[in-house]
């Protein structure tokens, strides 16, 4: 986890990725609002520290933009 910040990307997107893998959007909901705060995909300074490290070239600060925007959407 290369993030200055303390953005914990791996978990982020497990919990992410298991919502829409097993449509538990309740599951998510839970465990994202259970993570640290300087954990959430909601804290990324959008640095880009993350994606210079990234062997696969992700698009990871775009990802996180997609994480805060789905756990908005499912809070609604």
């Amino acid at each position: 986890m290369p993030c200055p910040f303390g953005v914990n990307i791996p978990t982020n997107f497990r919990y992410w990725n298991h919502c829409f893998v097993y449509d538990d959007p309740k599951s998510f909901q839970e465990k994202y609002q259970q993570m640290d705060e300087k954990a959430k995909a909601s804290h990324c300074q959008q640095c880009g520290a993350c994606e210079r490290m990234c062997p696969q070239q992700l698009p990871i600060r775009e990802d996180l933009k997609r994480v805060v925007e789905d756990i908005k959407k499912l809070g609604s």
